[in-house]
C-alpha cells in the first residue's frame, strides 16, 4: 500500500518496501463505475478534481501526520494544515492554500448564490448569525471514527463535510448532546450498556457530573498522549474513552516539567513549552507539553505568539507556538529599523514612500501575487523602474519616487546600449525599429490574467501589454494583430 510519507507508514506499523508509490498503485475508484474502497481507505482524487463523477485511487486513511503547516483546501471545503491531515480525514485536495472565504452574509438572509449557503463560525447558531457564503461540497469523505460534528440543526453528522453538504453550520465538534443522558454527580445516574460517563477533562472525582456517550470501538492510531483519571497514559483521548476513563490532562501521566523562565529547561523533541494564553516572552515559565500530531479541521482562528495566524489553537501548538490571542492577529509586525525583525518570504518590509534605508522602520506586508498591467511608472528603492508600484512590491521593493527613475538609462537608437537581462528597452507604442531610442525598463515579474489583447512588435499577439513586456517585446498596436 502507498503511504503519504515514511512517518505515516511507521505510524501504521508498516515497514518501508521502497521509496515512491507502490507499483500499480491502489485500486481505481469513483468515476462512472462507482467502485468503492475498503473501510480503511478513501478514494483519493487528483488535486482539483472534486466532482462526484471524478475517478480516483484507493488510498490508506492514516492517523499520524507531520505537523508541517502547509495548508491545503479539501474537496470537503475544509482547510487542513497539510495534505497528510486531509488524507487522514479522507479528503482529497481541491487546491493548495487555505480555502477562500466567500462574501459576508447573515444566516437566513438569502444573499448567497445558488450552490452556496451562509456558513457561520463554529458555535454561532443563532438565526441572524454572521458568516461567509460557502460552496456546498459535492464530494464528502466516508465516515471516520471519532470525527462527528454536531450541526446547528441539532443533528449529528459523520464529519464536517457532511454538515456543510446539508447546508448546516457546525455547533461543536463531536456528537450532539441533545439526547444524551446525565450521569454521575449527585444524582448518581449510570449509563446503559455500550455507553460510558464522559466527564469534562480534569474532573476526576466520582461525584463529578458527565453525560452518557457511546463507547468508541474504533479509534485512529494518532499518538497524542493523555493521562487518564485512573493514572494510566493512553495514546489518545479516543482510546481513553474506549476504556471508559475520563481524561485528567493532555500528555503522559507523571510530574509536569517546568520550562523557560528561570528554569533554563528546554523541552525534548515532540514537546513544546506551553504557557498561559498571552504570555509569549521567553522569561515566562511554562510546562513541557506534547505537540499534537493531528488536529481537527475546526475553523476557530487564533493568533499565535509572533503574530502568526492559525485555523485553531491545535494547529499553532502542533508547530510549537503558544497563543497570543483568540481571533485573527491584530496589528502587523514591525520590521527593520531598531526592531531587528525580518519578514518571512511571502512578505516584505513596507515603508513610507521615499524611505529606502534599512534603518527606517516598516511593517511586514504580504507581497502581491498578481498585478494589473497598468502603465503608471514608478522608481523603486535602488533606482529600479517598474510599470507600477504593485510590480515593485511583488518582488519586495519599496517606492523611491513616482514616475521614471532619475537618470534612467537610454538604450537602442544611437546609444548602442543593451539593457540588463532583467530589463528590456521600452519604446513608445508603435515604434518597433531598433533605430528608435528607448529607456531600460524592468520586465514585469508577474501579470494579471486580464483579456485586453495587444499586438507586439513582430506581429505577435498577447493577452495584454504586460505579457508582451514580460518577454521583452514592445507594443505595435492595441487589439489583435492584423494579417
Amino acid at each position: 500500500m502507498t503511504y503519504p510519507n515514511a512517518c505515516t507508514a511507521g505510524g501504521a506499523g508498516v515497514n518501508i518496501a521502497s521509496t515512491g508509490e507502490c507499483a500499480g498503485g491502489g485500486a481505481a475508484c469513483g468515476g462512472e463505475a462507482g467502485d468503492t474502497c475498503a473501510d480503511d481507505e478513501f478514494c483519493k482524487l487528483e488535486t482539483g478534481a472534486c466532482s462526484a463523477d471524478a475517478e480516483g485511487v484507493c488510498t490508506a486513511i492514516t492517523g499520524v501526520c507531520h505537523p508541517d503547516f502547509n495548508p491545503v483546501c479539501g474537496c470537503d471545503g475544509v482547510t487542513y494544515s497539510n495534505e497528510c491531515f486531509a488524507a487522514s480525514n479522507g479528503a482529497s485536495v481541491a487546491a493548495t492554500g487555505a480555502c477562500p472565504q466567500g462574501a459576508a452574509c447573515v444566516v437566513g438572509g438569502g444573499t448567497c448564490a445558488a450552490g452556496e449557503f451562509c456558513r457561520p463560525a463554529i458555535g454561532a447558531c443563532t438565526p441572524s448569525a454572521e458568516g461567509h457564503c460557502t460552496t456546498i461540497p459535492e464530494v464528502c469523505p466516508p465516515p471516520i471514527a471519532n470525527l462527528p460534528v454536531c450541526g446547528c440543526d441539532g443533528v449529528t453528522y459523520a464529519n464536517a463535510c457532511a454538515a456543510l453538504a446539508a447546508g448546516v453550520g457546525i455547533a461543536s465538534p463531536g456528537e450532539c448532546e441533545a439526547d444524551q443522558q446525565a450521569c454521575g454527580g449527585t444524582g448518581g445516574g449510570t449509563c446503559p450498556a455500550g455507553e460510558f460517563c464522559k466527564r469534562p477533562a480534569g474532573e476526576c472525582s466520582d461525584d463529578a457530573e458527565g453525560v452518557c456517550q457511546s463507547t468508541p470501538v474504533v479509534c485512529q492510531g494518532n499518538n497524542a498522549p493523555v493521562c487518564g483519571c485512573d493514572g494510566t497514559t493512553y495514546s489518545n483521548a479516543c482510546v481513553a474513552d474506549g476504556a471508559g476513563v475520563t481524561v485528567d490532562h493532555d500528555g503522559e501521566c507523571g510530574a509536569a516539567v517546568a520550562c523557560d523562565g528561570a528554569t533554563g529547561v528546554t523541552c525534548p523533541s515532540g514537546q513544546f513549552c506551553k504557557k498561559a494564553d498571552g504570555d509569549c516572552a521567553a522569561d515566562v515559565e511554562g510546562v513541557c507539553t506534547p505537540t499534537p500530531l493531528t488536529c481537527e479541521p475546526v475553523d476557530s482562528p487564533v493568533c499565535a505568539c509572533g503574530g502568526i495566524g492559525f485555523p485553531n489553537v491545535c494547529y499553532a501548538n502542533a508547530v510549537g507556538f503558544n497563543l497570543q490571542n483568540t481571533g485573527t492577529c491584530g496589528a502587523p509586525a514591525a520590521c527593520d529599523g531598531a526592531t531587528g525583525v525580518t519578514c518571512d518570504e511571502s512578505q516584505f518590509c513596507k515603508k513610507a514612500d521615499g524611505a529606502c534605508g534599512a534603518e527606517v522602520q516598516g511593517v511586514c506586508t504580504d507581497r502581491p501575487l498578481t498585478c494589473d498591467p497598468v502603465d503608471s511608472p514608478v522608481c523603486a528603492c535602488g533606482g529600479i523602474g517598474f510599470p507600477n508600484v504593485c510590480y515593485a512590491n511583488a518582488v519586495g521593493f519599496n517606492l523611491q519616487n513616482t514616475g521614471t527613475c532619475v537618470g534612467s538609462v537610454a538604450c537602442d537608437g544611437a546609444t548602442g546600449v543593451t539593457c540588463t537581462a532583467t530589463q528590456f528597452c521600452k519604446h513608445p507604442d508603435g515604434a518597433c525599429a531598433a533605430t528608435v531610442q528607448g529607456v531600460c525598463t524592468e520586465r514585469p515579474p508577474t501579470c494579471a490574467p486580464i483579456d485586453s489583447p495587444v499586438c507586439a512588435c513582430g506581429e505577435i499577439g498577447f493577452p495584454n501589454a504586460c505579457y508582451a513586456n514580460a518577454v521583452g517585446l514592445n507594443l505595435e498596436n492595441t487589439g489583435t494583430c492584423t494579417p
